[in-house]
């Protein structure tokens, strides 16, 4: 089956344009019983792409210090279906960072030793996710920082992929909460469209860091507070009949990280603008040769 190309950017910004409340009729009310219902032997591609760019706030103005770019494909099938819980293996078909620092050096990782390679996590009907299998077992991979890339990051990764579907049927400007993994979000359902020939409902999150001051030791010991501003917004479109999301667009503007010393004076102001663009094919990728 040929993947079809991503909707991008568009189709998203003109959701926020229907953001306005009292906006839905009551005489058009329908609701929806949203959930997660893959089956068994199920198998499709998920195409995550992440690009950003970090600033450092400066008496002299902004300095760019580095842009990322990050690509992500998964080939997931799903291995059973128990009580409506979903066990799902994902296969890493192609994982690349590209880090461009302040000066233009570009540095590249590709992930190699984790090519080809599988691990599985099980998913309530509402996105509840658990039994995380074989993600911490994946082999390190050295980053031209030096760091070590872990399966510790990996497992994180897939835990911000899929929204969290509300308990009970709800309709156009219904809202749900969840608190996981370090985030607050708030999930608002605004209205139902095609997406390539699927019935979808368009579902507007907004995401809170739960812990938006924190100290710690800097590199020489000395304390310091790191209070963070990041006004994550998410758009998801998922097929509410086949039980599947298909899309996903997510932008932090403006997104702020300020250290202070112990004194409570600014050392460093960092100041970020992510995109992430998150696709569900139903085809899933060739195998890799060899």
């Amino acid at each position: 089956m040929k993947k079809q190309a991503p909707p991008r950017i568009l189709v998203p910004l003109l959701a926020f344009s229907v953001l306005i409340p009292g906006a839905w009729s009551k005489a058009e009310e329908k609701t929806y019983d949203l959930k997660y219902r893959l089956k068994p032997g199920e198998e499709f591609s998920l195409l995550n792409m992440h690009i950003s760019h970090q600033n450092q706030k400066t008496p002299s103005g902004m300095v760019r210090l580095r842009s990322l770019t990050r690509d992500l494909e998964l080939n997931y099938r799903v291995v059973s279906a128990d009580d409506g819980v979903m066990t799902l293996e994902v296969e890493y078909r192609k994982k690349l960072y590209r880090d461009t620092d302040q000066a233009g050096k570009l540095a590249m990782t590709d992930f190699a030793e984790i090519l080809g390679k599988k691990a599985r996590y099980a998913i309530s009907p509402t996105g509840e996710l658990s039994r995380f299998e074989g993600f911490k077992e994946m082999p390190p991979v050295r980053m031209p920082g030096g760091y070590p890339y872990t399966g510790v990051f990996l497992q994180e990764e897939i835990e911000h992929l899929f929204p969290t579907l509300p308990d009970q049927p709800i309709g156009k400007g219904g809202t749900w909460t969840r608190k996981a993994f370090g985030v607050h979000i708030e999930y608002t359902l605004i209205d139902e469209v095609k997406v390539f020939g699927h019935d979808c409902v368009r579902i507007f999150a907004r995401i809170e860091n739960e812990q938006p001051v924190t100290k710690r030791k800097d590199r020489n010991g000395n304390e310091v507070t790191i209070e963070t501003v990041e006004p994550y917004t998410d758009i998801y479109y998922f097929a509410y009949k086949e039980g599947k999301m298909l899309y996903r667009f997510s932008v932090a503007s403006n997104a702020q990280s300020l250290m202070k010393n112990d004194k409570g004076e600014l050392i460093n102001h960092m100041i970020s603008d992510v995109l992430y663009e998150t696709f569900v094919s139903l085809a899933v990728s060739p195998k890799r040769a060899g």
